[in-house]
């Protein structure tokens, strides 16, 4: 729970919006996927053109953290 609510703070979905963060809570939300949901999706709900890079970076970097994770946990667990 603890990540989930971390995640959403860095997010903007718990009443902080991204600009009031601070700079480096800034480029650690601009890592997360939850992020770029919240602050731009607007623009694909009403048609304006979006670019989707980043969004995808940040799901690709996600992903790749929940790996690395992941593959460290089956390390451990094997000990």
């Amino acid at each position: 729970m603890i990540l989930y609510f971390v995640l959403m703070i860095l997010g903007g979905l718990m009443g902080i919006s991204y600009e009031d963060l601070q700079k480096g809570a800034q480029l650690v939300a601009k890592m997360l996927p939850v992020m770029y949901i919240n602050h731009d999706f607007y623009k694909v709900w009403i048609g304006e053109a979006y670019e989707f890079m980043p969004l995808i970076q940040s799901f690709l970097f996600f992903g790749a953290m929940a790996g690395i994770l992941l593959f460290i946990a089956w390390k451990r667990s094997a000990l």
